[in-house]
């Protein structure tokens, strides 16, 4: 089967030739800068698991069980301000906004993106 020629790297001014992506040099530079920016696992999962964290969400879901977005019935509560961005807001209900699954998957794709995560 035929290989594609070379392109260069999209690691923009290198002007290595590759078959896709970025270079080796580059990769391992944004796998590192990725790794930097990356928020502890560990920290982020204690704080969802929670008991203050797990009421706070029941209590937004209970007073507004619609979806706020497209109505539907909301299951989940979303963070307005990013709880990586501003972790001490993670409590505030000014913060929170229910949303169903759909709706909620579709923006933390989106912030995902924004942030250059998931393409």
């Amino acid at each position: 089967m035929p290989t594609r020629p070379p392109s260069p790297c999209t690691e923009p001014g290198c002007p290595r030739l590759v078959q896709s992506g970025r270079c080796a040099t580059h990769k391992r530079q944004h796998a590192r800068a990725y790794e930097a920016r990356r928020p502890d696992r560990t920290a982020v999962l204690e704080f969802y698991r929670s008991s203050a964290w797990r009421n706070l969400r029941d209590e937004v879901l209970a007073e507004h069980p619609a979806c706020a977005d497209c109505g539907a019935l909301a299951t989940q509560v979303d963070h307005v301000i990013a709880l990586r961005d501003r972790p001490e807001l993670g409590v505030e209900r000014a913060n929170l906004r229910p949303l169903c699954r759909r709706c909620h998957s579709r923006r933390t794709l989106a912030a995902s993106r924004e942030r250059g995560g998931v393409r």
